[in-house]
């Protein structure tokens, strides 16, 4: 990207949610805006020469009717299979309807492949007319959340899901 730097070394990726860290590593910063998630997230940092994960990706979907999500909707972050290298965070995910409904998921959860260290959480912010909480599960099929993996001294943090239904200015934002 750039030659921008990635997450540090023995660390997962952060976005929404701090990286995990290993041997007292802290991975960088959590950042963006939960209300309007619209950049990528980040990659794991390398260890022993093993590179990290993937961030997880954008998607953006805006309609002036009904989004209905009955698959998936995914932007979560890579995963590694090395020692200490680090999972990606999860990405950004933004869908504005006058409604939005369906029976399926949507995921922008941090790396976590049970080996390596873990990317936190990413963002997703649901802004519509009418959200049915009946729908996604009961609101449960919509994550953020923070990978889970062997070499997590310090864990990772859950990334922010934002719900913002008729007339409200902020909306409800969730860290689970």
């Amino acid at each position: 990207m750039g030659g921008l730097p990635g997450s540090p070394v023995g660390t997962g990726g952060s976005y929404g949610g701090l990286g995990a860290g290993y041997q007292g590593r802290i991975s960088g910063l959590p950042y963006g805006d939960p209300k309007r998630p619209v950049l990528l997230g980040s990659g794991g940092g390398s260890y022993n020469g093993v590179p990290g994960s993937r961030g997880g990706g954008r998607i953006e979907i805006h309609a002036a009717g009904t989004v209905t999500i009955n698959g998936a909707v995914n932007a979560s972050g890579g995963i590694r299979g090395g020692s200490a290298d680090g999972d990606g965070s999860g990405g950004s995910i933004l869908i504005q309807a006058n409604q939005i409904a369906g029976s399926g998921a949507i995921a922008a959860d941090g790396g976590g492949s049970g080996v390596g260290v873990a990317g936190g959480g990413g963002r997703v912010a649901l802004v519509a007319a009418a959200i049915n909480p009946a729908d996604f599960g009961n609101l449960r099929n919509i994550s953020a959340f923070a990978g889970h993996c062997q070499f997590d001294d310090l864990r990772a943090s859950a990334g922010t899901v934002c719900l913002r239904a008729g007339a409200q200015t902020q909306g409800d934002l969730y860290i689970d």
